[in-house]
């Protein structure tokens, strides 16, 4: 029974990769970067030939299409950077710990450091002040 289901299931996936025009994946639904659509630009450039849309784009994912739309999965733009965010949380767990904000700040922006070596020092007794020192 679960061999009807695991083939009933591979034909589905199949099917729909034929069927469908959607880039789903990085470089296409066979990952090849080939498209099969037709009358498409050799070419196109930043400034403006053959540019459909523009848009900031920043980050380590490729665009998708799916439909008539397309998807990003993007850093670029207003707000914080996952590496902002990432350091904003160590300083605050950091600093929860004892380090006082200028220190924790400092500390966080390390990625060197580790988080919980660094915490584990002032649960021993260390002052704030020898901690920072000895870890930077």
């Amino acid at each position: 029974m679960s061999n009807l289901i695991s083939i009933y299931l591979n034909v589905c996936l199949a099917f729909a990769v034929v069927v469908a025009g959607d880039w789903a994946e990085w470089r296409g639904p066979a990952r090849d970067g080939i498209s099969t659509e037709k009358n498409l630009p050799a070419k196109w450039s930043p400034t403006g030939e053959n540019l459909a849309w523009r848009a900031p784009y920043g980050g380590r994912s490729g665009p998708i299409v799916m439909g008539d739309r397309v998807y990003l999965q993007n850093t670029a733009g207003q707000g914080e950077t996952e590496q902002e965010r990432v350091e904003r949380w160590r300083a605050e767990a950091l600093e929860k710990a004892g380090y006082d904000h200028d220190g924790a700040v400092e500390l966080a922006s390390h990625h060197d450091v580790d988080l919980h070596q660094a915490i584990r020092l002032l649960e021993s007794g260390c002052p704030a002040e020898t901690a920072l020192r000895i870890l930077l």
